[in-house]
């Protein structure tokens, strides 16, 4: 299975945030029963049925710049690289001067991750600019994968959206839920699927609930699942609220494969968008074993935009955090979310531009 950016398991990370890199202890599995039902109507964790429109969401991304939040993990390693090594310091700053999301998972307390939320969003109110950002951490993430995690109960996970809600209201956000939430879904007993499924809706729900937020759930990418599953997942999982969806997150896949099946999806999902992560697929897949971990001679994609110039492609990000592993699968790479900077400095030498 593969592993994303920002992603991490019980082992101590590196974790790219608005502040740096800080050393985190991801919260250990537990074996606790997770409760399976949303709250009751009428406790403190109901949401509104009204939220911004599909289309209200789309404005809020479509044609605006992208906040560059300071700290990424490239900026970090280029802050701490000698002014002799020049070459090293270009091509950290290729990837360093890009806007990158911000991860937001269970290395978060709820308290925390409002905080970083509101720094963030105070700052790029300041510059008048869309910061993106990826919520990761829906209770058993990553099916026990390298990223394996995520909130400890449903309540606990309510608890958590509500707060990085909270603390991104009134700006301008473009967030991803949940990358692998719904390819996924296999994985995870019936119950389980059903109780994940109510867990993304209240996600968009509390999310478009609040203003300034544009939600994309993922969607995985044009090798995972077909056109025809991810539709009627995305539509379990209220696709119809958010402003649409996401593909190719972490992943190497090309974008003219990712824009004809994001097409296909859509014409399943009554229109909807969707956003593409376009990191690390300058060179396309890898056609080897582990083709999403770490995969050799991979270039940095085209530089993000909001101005794609498709109706549907609300945009190209760089969702992944460029230079975290994705697992230690191959000689020499560390364990999921631990800066690589060989790996980093051959995606920029890479790169088309």
């Amino acid at each position: 299975m593969r592993t994303l950016a920002g992603r991490h398991s019980g082992v101590a990370i590196l974790a790219a945030t608005a502040f740096g890199l800080a050393t985190l202890t991801a919260g250990e599995r537990t074996n606790a029963r997770l409760e399976e039902t949303l709250s009751a109507p009428g406790s403190p964790l109901t949401v509104a049925a009204a939220g911004a429109s599909p289309e209200t969401q789309q404005t809020i991304v479509r044609a605006r710049a992208l906040y560059t939040a300071p700290g990424s993990a490239a900026a970090v390693a280029l802050a701490k690289a000698p002014r002799s090594q020049t070459r090293t310091r270009s091509l950290l700053g290729k990837i360093a001067n890009q806007p990158q999301a911000v991860w937001f998972g269970d290395w978060l307390t709820p308290a925390k991750a409002r905080s970083q939320a509101t720094t963030l969003v105070k700052a790029a109110k300041k510059t008048n600019k869309l910061l993106p950002v990826v919520l990761y951490n829906i209770p058993f993430r990553d099916c026990h994968g390298y990223s394996a995690g995520g909130a400890k109960s449903d309540t606990a996970y309510r608890a958590w959206i509500d707060q990085v809600a909270a603390g991104l209201a009134g700006g301008k956000v473009v967030a991803v839920l949940e990358p692998d939430a719904l390819p996924h879904l296999d994985c995870l007993t019936t119950s389980r699927q059903a109780a994940r499924l109510a867990l993304l809706r209240y996600a968009v729900t509390r999310l478009t609930n609040t203003s300034g937020i544009a939600v994309y759930i993922d969607a995985g990418h044009s090798a995972f699942k077909s056109a025809e599953t991810m539709a009627a997942r995305l539509e379990q999982a209220g696709v119809d609220r958010a402003a649409g969806f996401a593909l190719n997150v972490a992943n190497f896949r090309a974008t003219a494969d990712e824009v004809a099946y994001g097409r296909d999806i859509s014409l399943r999902a009554d229109n909807a968008h969707f956003v593409i992560d376009v990191s690390r697929n300058g060179n396309g897949p890898w056609s080897g074993t582990q083709s999403w971990c770490n995969p050799p001679g991979r270039a940095l994609g085209s530089r993000p935009t909001t101005s794609t110039g498709d109706p549907l492609l609300d945009a190209s990000l760089w969702i992944k955090t460029i230079g975290l592993s994705d697992g230690a699968c191959r000689t020499g790479a560390p364990k999921a979310g631990i800066w690589w900077q060989s790996y980093a400095l051959g995606l920029a030498t890479r790169a088309r531009w």
